[in-house]
């Protein structure tokens, strides 16, 4: 019938932009944290870091970089970089990754200003 092959075809173009759309906010939400992660290895001297397994390899959390914790495998939660001989200071495009509720990075030589929206 028309009517049941016009609703069909209306399904699968709603299901093609839904994929769509996913495919590319989560593009984006991968673009940003690894870029963000990317910017902390780099403003920090990285290359001297004690522990850098993985950095700079794909998505943080498909790659498992070490010191990076992720639930579901898509989303930063939280970082443990403690005494790894970090040396500079913290991007600002870090403080974009919303979803890290513990953040460790004492006994290292970072300097530089923290954000108030931290302490939220």
């Amino acid at each position: 019938s028309t009517q049941s092959t016009g609703d069909s075809m209306v399904k699968r173009t709603v299901t093609s932009l839904v994929l769509l759309i996913l495919y590319f906010s989560f593009g984006s939400l991968a673009d940003l944290t690894t870029d963000a992660l990317q910017s902390l290895y780099d403003s920090t001297n990285g290359l001297n870091w004690t522990i850098a397994d993985n950095w700079g390899t794909g998505h943080p959390c498909f790659n498992q970089w070490s010191g990076v914790f992720c639930n579901n495998g898509s989303y930063v939660t939280s970082m443990d970089l403690v005494n790894n001989n970090l040396d500079g200071t913290i991007p600002s495009d870090f403080f974009l990754l919303t979803n890290i509720s513990i953040l460790s990075m004492s006994e290292n030589h970072l300097f530089g200003t923290i954000p108030p929206s931290l302490n939220n």
